[in-house]
């Protein structure tokens, strides 16, 4: 018996054709109808991607990737020999000013090279000139405080990074009178005397190239250093010479590492590349002892360093 596969129209049509046949007997080969269903006859793809790499209509395509944020730690660290301690800005008992305030009961120390007994380098400030693209803004959800004070004839604290904007507090814990005086390179100078207890208010308006000094002009070897930053991508090393900078954005960049013993920085171009969500880049950043010498013309042979304990 044969099969013949039609559409509805044509099945139909073959129906009437067979009831007229068998009426006459003239057809001993009746045929099979079989109505091809509507679903297989329109035989759709399941695949919806388009070929030429257009966007489906109705999909929603998922966001992009952020990138993320990484973290850059390490230590800096002293390389090379010829260390030796480095001696008392003033001793104990004999300040020719104000000596029953300043250096009267213990030496006032060179705070301008501290150094961990392990090599580690102190108060050494690594930023960014520049905040990088789609950055963060870690400023945290309280008011910044910061205070500088001057306590037996010593700046504390010896340096640190600033906000622009964000007021420091100077005050005089000492009996005698200060001054606390700055020449930032491109925002307003400050210059303020305190007598004891008093307070002023000191607040950098624009962001500096590199730290600003701060001095004192009745007692000459005090001095501290300030960083102004727009920014959140800059500290200043601990007493073991270790940092940490957080919540960098995926990419290279370049920072600065900056020491006031030096009258360059030591590193004005120190690639870091943070290459994905969470990834921590660490780095033993090794200062030789010959680049902390040219302040104040010729270099020499050996460094001296205050041991930082």
């Amino acid at each position: 018996m044969k099969h013949v596969k039609v559409y509805l129209p044509i099945a139909v049509a073959a129906l009437l054709l067979a009831g007229v046949s068998g009426c006459g007997g003239g057809a001993t080969d009746v045929p099979t109808i079989t109505v091809k269903p509507a679903e297989e006859a329109a035989s759709p793809s399941t695949d919806v991607t388009p070929t030429n790499g257009a966007k489906t209509p109705g999909v929603v395509e998922p966001p992009p990737t952020t990138g993320g944020f990484g973290t850059f730690m390490g230590r800096v660290v002293i390389k090379g020999g010829g260390v030796e301690s480095r001696p008392a800005l003033v001793l104990k008992g004999k300040a020719a000013l104000d000596p029953a305030v300043c250096a009267a009961t213990a030496d006032i120390p060179d705070q301008s090279l501290l150094v961990s007994a392990d090599g580690g380098l102190a108060n050494v400030f690594v930023f960014l000139k520049k905040a990088p693209k789609n950055g963060k803004d870690s400023l945290g959800t309280e008011a910044e405080v910061l205070l500088l004070d001057q306590q037996g004839c010593i700046f504390e604290p010896h340096a640190m990074v600033v906000r622009t904007g964000t007021p420091i507090t100077v005050k005089n814990s000492d009996s005698k009178p200060h001054n606390v005086k700055t020449k930032p390179a491109l925002g307003q100078p400050y210059d303020k005397s305190l007598n004891q207890n008093q307070t002023g208010e000191l607040v950098y308006d624009r962001p500096e190239p590199v730290p600003v000094g701060v001095e004192c002009n009745f007692h000459t070897w005090m001095r501290a250093y300030q960083l102004p930053l727009d920014h959140p991508y800059g500290v200043i090393t601990k007493a073991d010479g270790s940092f940490e900078i957080p919540n960098l954005p995926v990419g290279t960049h370049q920072f600065v590492i900056w020491h006031e013993r030096s009258t360059r920085s030591l590193f004005s171009r120190f690639k870091v590349k943070i290459k994905s969500d969470g990834d921590v880049v660490k780095e033993t950043i090794e200062v030789e002892a010959a680049k902390l010498t040219d302040v104040g013309g010729a270099k020499t042979k050996t460094i001296k360093l205050s041991l930082n304990r």
